[in-house]
């Protein structure tokens, strides 16, 4: 009778330990996925952002490419103009 007694004291002590690990984890996996949530959506709210303005920015880059053969002084100022337009957009 003790035997028994004695083994259901184990295999109750054994499935609380496991039932308190599986909690742990869970614990921590939830933590981790809240904070992969928090930082996916960060991800997504930069990628609209750049999704609207990434049009403009390129055609901005084609009509550039020809400004890079001009003299010094019309480059100073055809590319102050662009930094003007990254100050108004926070990028």
């Amino acid at each position: 009778m003790c035997d028994l007694f004695c083994a259901d004291q184990r295999e109750g002590r054994i499935a609380d330990h496991f039932l308190w690990e599986i909690g742990e984890r869970w614990k921590s996996v939830s933590m981790e996925l809240r904070c992969l949530q928090s930082m996916l959506e960060e991800v997504i709210a930069y990628w609209r952002r750049y999704d609207s303005v990434a049009p403009e920015l390129n055609d901005w880059i084609d009509r550039s490419i020809p400004m890079l053969h001009l003299p010094e002084e019309e480059k100073m100022e055809y590319f102050q103009v662009r930094n003007l337009f990254v100050c108004v957009w926070n990028l």
